[in-house]
């Protein structure tokens, strides 16, 4: 049976030449036809080079408008290109992928771990109720604060990155509820990260979910730096054989040299505090 990955590309050159990237690596890392690979953007031209080897879904303006609900939220696209996929392929898993990662595997080991109350998202990061900084318990603690469905949100889970989300058709029905969340949530506490929390938090009360870090390498945390040098090898690859440009993805992968992330600055009352009384 066939299975569906997909991302979202659309608003920037930068954003689409991540997701051409992130199409070269899915095929060059495929195991077989059986793995339909889909790229949803705004510009379907931008991907004439993998036209023969992608599936091109066109997106007006006027559907990403729509999709980003009333408070035009733009992190609500995910969920509802999700819920678009889910209903365009009810039995068969999905696999989805933020445009600023690519393949560092086989997509088919991701695919293996999804199946009846199993998903998969990228990464594990804190427990919101012992989160691992003032961000997090920020977070947490105003999170806490409001309710879901006539509930107090479940702060009991992890967070989990969602730059990749892989459900089985079993989880469809879920991602109606991850939208009812950042519908119900994000207008009155207005966190990106809502988004994510919400698809966390649901999977976590339905099942098993795993992480797949291993084979999908996600470059949020030095974006600005992956993005320049992604760009710059989609330029210098685009007009080249297809077969030259895969076997140079899968064999020389875009790296940058890691860079630390410098320590947030302290305003001085905070330091202060924490020089007397030793607080964090």
């Amino acid at each position: 049976m066939p299975a569906h990955l997909f991302t979202l590309a659309y608003g920037s050159d930068t954003v689409r030449a991540e997701a051409l990237y992130l199409a070269w690596s899915a095929l060059c890392w495929r195991a077989g036809p059986e793995l339909v690979i889909h790229i949803c953007t705004d510009a379907p031209a931008a991907y004439a080079s993998v036209l023969d080897r992608v599936e091109l879904r066109h997106l007006s303006p006027e559907e990403l408008r729509s999709w980003q609900g009333p408070h035009g939220f733009r992190f609500r696209l995910k969920p509802m290109l999700v819920q678009d996929m889910a209903r365009r392929h009810p039995s068969e898993k999905l696999l989805f992928l933020d445009a600023d990662t690519y393949l560092l595997g086989a997509p088919e080991d991701v695919l293996a771990r999804i199946g009846p109350g199993r998903a998969v998202m990228h990464a594990r990061e804190d427990h919101l109720l012992i989160p691992g900084d003032r961000h997090m318990r920020n977070f947490s603690r105003r999170l806490s604060k409001l309710s879901f469905r006539g509930a107090p949100v479940d702060v009991n889970r992890w967070m989990w990155n969602s730059g990749a989300v892989g459900l089985d058709p079993s989880s469809f029905p879920l991602v109606d509820g991850w939208i009812a969340f950042v519908d119900e949530v994000w207008p009155r506490y207005r966190r990106w990260i809502v988004e994510q929390y919400g698809l966390a938090m649901l999977l976590q009360q339905a099942g098993e979910l795993s992480a797949c870090d291993d084979r999908i390498f996600h470059y949020w945390y030095q974006k600005d730096e992956y993005a320049a040098a992604i760009a710059r090898e989609v330029e210098l690859l685009r007009a080249r054989p297809l077969a030259e440009i895969l076997a140079r993805v899968r064999e020389r992968p875009v790296r940058v040299p890691f860079r630390e992330r410098p320590p947030r600055r302290l305003p001085f009352w905070r330091k202060w505090r924490r020089s007397l009384f030793g607080e964090r």
